[in-house]
């Protein structure tokens, strides 16, 4: 007869015998329903309204790399720069503007490297982590995954490959006048071979940081009394960089716009030559943006409002983020007819009549928001197609009519009523996915990668189509915003870009 050991001995067999063959089976199970399931995790400008895909033949292939077609090759008697890019598109933009700065100022050849767009981010890492990241970052020994078939399980080599894409910025922007001063690399592959294999230790000079604000250049020599910078821990005198003999300095993270910190006048005056030169000349992003804004009216007849809502501390702050973007929304309009209108406390009675459950709310701080004057027939002409709200016949609220161009990365995002209960014209891109020249981005496929590049382009376009309205106003803290408030709206409007940093 068994004892009660030998049975408890036979379960526990029996148990792990069990655990064996289920768990396999369950494994198998749920990476085969992720595999059929699988689409890439980026915002896409396709809709259903569009209708089926383009058919093969009528897709443009376009090459986004640079033209200039170069291969790389370390030059004996040359200096370079590199750096390390991360995060999202506009944290690239910063640090590439800052590295544009940094090798002016040191006379030496900036590598450029590669625009990442997409939601498959590298976030920032500590120096040896991201070198390592980026030397991997490539799809070079994937690109097989463009020409798997839709109804094909891809393998996993080919997961992420839609879910993000390289261009060269000088497919974006015209950097030539930058080039004409200072000399830049573009490589003609979209990877980094001067991470790959660098100069011999000797002739490399690398500052590495281990956050991401280690690092603060400056071109002037740090006082041993001067107080701390709240953010940066070290103030990294330009002059040592400067100093280096060695073939490459290789700096980390350059993101952020207080990174550098110049005070000399030939200096402040290559950054904000630099700066100017970042609105986007994509001849795609200009004509689709351009026939966007007429189907609202046409140049300055819109206002314009980007509102980020999703990821970290957005997220948490997008009903207050919401409703100061509503009263500098409010107020502009106001203003439009009477100058002498839009203050806080009228904007706060609209808000009572409109908005009620956001108004028992003392209302947020005043601020004015830079414009131009709004085309004379922005308030009073016809309604524009895309305009799907009833427009409000209260004298009062008239102005109100105007049409509003919200660029957001949560379309569907029910925080966003406030906006369409004030401005019965509010239109997202999705609304305009039926302007021809918007719809022909849909066709665009990188002659480098096979990939649609629509689903890459649409925040681009976002803030393209914001910098043509007579007023555009942004999140506070938010990259994207600060870029077409400061940068593109002025720049579409001829005028100085705003500086920070």
């Amino acid at each position: 007869m068994p004892t009660d050991y030998t049975l408890r001995s036979n379960q526990t067999k029996l148990y792990c015998l069990f655990s064996l063959l289920i768990l396999p089976c369950i494994t198998c199970l749920v990476l085969s329903l992720f595999l059929l399931s699988y689409t890439p995790g980026v915002r896409k400008i396709v809709t259903s309204a569009w209708g089926i895909p383009p058919a093969n033949n009528s897709l443009i292939v376009t090459h986004v790399g640079s033209p200039s077609r170069n291969s790389f090759r370390w030059n004996p008697g040359e200096s370079y720069l590199a750096y390390l890019p991360h995060s999202g598109f506009h944290n690239q933009r910063i640090a590439l503007e800052n590295a544009l700065v940094l090798a002016r100022i040191l006379n030496r050849t900036l590598l450029i490297p590669p625009a990442r767009l997409g939601n498959d981010l590298i976030s920032y890492h500590k120096f040896d982590d991201l070198y390592s990241l980026l030397i991997h970052s490539g799809k070079q020994g994937s690109l097989h995954c463009s020409k798997l078939a839709l109804d094909v399980s891809p393998p996993s080599e080919c997961w992420d490959y839609f879910d993000y894409t390289f261009v060269s910025w000088d497919w974006l922007v015209d950097l030539s006048t930058v080039a004409a001063e200072q000399s830049i690399f573009h490589h003609e592959l979209f990877t980094y071979p001067w991470l790959e294999n660098p100069p011999r230790d000797t002739d490399t000079l690398r500052v590495k940081d281990q956050t991401a604000y280690d690092f603060r250049f400056v071109d002037y020599t740090p006082g041993l009394d001067v107080a701390p910078h709240p953010r940066y821990l070290v103030s990294y005198p330009i002059s040592t960089l400067a100093a280096s003999s060695a073939q490459l300095v290789q700096l980390g993270t350059l993101f952020g716009s207080a990174r550098l910190h110049l005070t000399d006048r030939g200096n402040l005056a290559a950054r904000t030559a630099i700066r100017e030169r970042m609105a986007f000349t994509n001849p795609h992003l200009r004509t689709a943006s351009l026939a966007a804004a007429n189907a609202l009216g046409g140049q300055d007849t819109f206002l314009a409002a980007h509102v980020r809502l999703s990821n970290g501390p957005f997220r948490v702050t997008r009903e207050r983020t919401v409703r100061s973007i509503w009263y500098r929304l409010v107020a502009c309009a106001l203003r439009s007819v009477n100058t002498s209108a839009g203050s806080n406390a009228e904007v706060h009675a609209l808000e009572r009549l409109l908005v009620p459950v956001n108004a028992v709310l003392p209302p947020p701080r005043e601020v004015l928001v830079d414009s131009v004057a709004p085309a004379r027939w922005a308030i009073s002409g016809p309604v524009p197609t895309h305009c799907v709200g009833k427009a409000h016949e209260e004298r009062e609220l008239a102005p109100l009519n105007v049409p509003l161009f919200i660029a957001t990365d949560v379309e569907d995002a029910p925080a966003l009523a406030p906006f369409r209960a004030a401005f019965p014209c509010t239109v997202l891109l999705r609304d305009l996915a039926d302007v021809p020249e918007v719809h022909k981005l849909n066709r665009l496929v990188s002659a480098e990668e096979g990939v649609p590049l629509a689903p890459f382009l649409a925040p681009l376009l976002d803030a393209a189509i914001a910098a043509r309205a007579w007023a555009v106003v942004g999140t506070e803290g938010s990259t994207f915003s600060t870029y077409v408030v400061d940068l593109l709206w002025q720049r579409e409007h001829g005028r100085q870009i705003v500086q920070r940093g």
